[in-house]
């Protein structure tokens, strides 16, 4: 997860209350490396494993996929920096 993630990465997602107010719920890299090392977030397992990937554009640098599994979908923005492709933002939701 570290290597995947650049530091200012915002993965953010729709969120609503109990009154049904929206509000925009973000986490960082660092929450989210530290709830991947305990675990967080782990479901149970799911019969279809598949995740297709769907990489929508490449041009000098910077890159835009969307990931799909059973349980999520995130469309990602990266950009290539010396230590390789990193994500840098993430809007997704649960499916």
């Amino acid at each position: 997860m570290e290597r995947a993630l650049h530091r200012e990465l915002a993965k953010r997602s729709l969120e609503q209350d109990a009154a049904g107010a929206e509000s925009v719920r973000t986490l960082t890299a660092h929450e989210m490396i530290a709830m991947t090392a305990s675990g967080k977030g782990q479901r149970e397992d799911v019969d279809d494993r598949r995740i297709e990937v769907e990489v929508h554009d490449v041009s000098e640098g910077i890159a835009s996929a969307t990931i799909r599994c059973a349980l999520y979908v995130d469309l990602l923005q990266l950009l290539k920096t010396r230590d390789g492709w990193m994500i840098v933002n993430v809007a997704w939701r649960d499916r």
